[in-house]
């Protein structure tokens, strides 16, 4: 839950970006900046409303072309708090 909160208010992803997000398009170093590649979401809708009967779809990023990425920077800081 922290993780999908922090990617809501610091990265200002939308939770259907966040549902599709895979480690694999993570780029994240030990320290310093990394980056985020943000290439399809997953927004939940009544199944009626999908082609192929789930609940969910699998859809390119909103305002952009369906092989669209966008990237979205982050600043890996680990504090002992």
């Amino acid at each position: 839950m922290r993780a999908f909160f922090g990617c809501l208010y610091y990265a200002a992803m939308r939770p259907a970006e966040i549902t599709y997000l895979r480690e694999s398009a993570c780029k994240l170093p030990e320290e310093g900046w990394g980056e985020l590649v943000l290439s399809g979401s997953t927004p939940r809708v009544g199944s009626s409303w999908t082609d192929s009967g789930e609940s969910f779809d699998t859809r390119g990023l909103k305002r952009r072309a369906r092989k669209a990425t966008r990237t979205v920077p982050i600043l890996l800081c680990w504090c002992a708090c």
